[in-house]
């Protein structure tokens, strides 16, 4: 096993005896500080503006103390540790919405991302420069999607349960590697998608809306015709 390897396996420990050593050995690889600026993005992300007596006597102390509680939530820090631009997938999920931006926005290569209990009402424009990513979930307070939607053309699993929303975008017809689309239980009383350049979906789920959602016909006969699981 290579120093660096073990390196990595000290800091993703859950020992801090672990930790601290593997940071005292980072000071003497330079090459590997882009561990140590991933731990302190994620922190910025998630820990950083929590309000509890224990997390900030935490964020006032030591980075190995905040690297061990990080390595103690599971799926928080990535399981490749690696430079910010190469991380592919987050889970964000439980934290203040105010911590994601702007430094979500160091990580263009992500392509999953989960927010769940973030209490986000919308999105800023800006995230919908994530043209790379193919999986998002979000499962919060959501109640309004930008018609920019439309420009995550990788998507092939856009899970939008468990929101408020009203209206979907049309620009989601645009999504032409869309595969699974969760719409349910949020607030829509209507659907009509163009589906017409969806050829690779495979199942809608609108179940818990409206007990009056109306589902356009054409979107009946694209469901029927091509074999799409429709759940209402």
């Amino acid at each position: 096993m290579s120093s660096d390897t073990l390196i990595k396996e000290w800091i993703a420990s859950t020992d801090l005896e672990k930790i601290t050593n593997g940071l005292s050995e980072l000071t003497t690889r330079p090459s590997l500080s882009y561990i140590i600026e991933l731990y302190e993005s994620i922190w910025k992300m998630t820990y950083a503006n929590a309000t509890e007596v224990d997390i900030r006597e935490v964020d006032a102390g030591p980075l190995a103390h905040k690297i061990l509680l990080m390595n103690e939530q599971e799926d928080l820090v990535p399981a490749k540790l690696a430079p910010l631009a190469e991380v592919t997938a987050l889970d964000l999920g439980g934290f203040p919405k105010a911590a994601f931006f702007p430094e979500l926005f160091k990580y263009q290569g992500l392509k999953n991302l989960y927010f769940w209990d973030n209490s986000l009402e919308t999105l800023p424009e800006a995230f919908y420069e994530f043209t790379q990513l193919e999986d998002l979930y979000i499962c919060d307070g959501l109640a309004s999607l930008s018609p920019g939607i439309g420009k995550l053309t990788l998507l092939r699993k856009l899970n939008l349960r468990g929101n408020v929303l009203k209206v979907l975008p049309a620009e989601v017809a645009n999504l032409t590697q869309l595969e699974i689309l969760d719409l349910s239980d949020n607030l829509l009383d209507n659907f009509e998608l163009d589906l017409t350049l969806l050829h690779h979906l495979k199942k809608i789920d609108l179940s818990g809306n409206s007990e009056s959602l109306i589902i356009d016909e054409q979107v009946l006969a694209i469901t029927n015709a091509r074999n799409i699981e429709l759940l209402h």
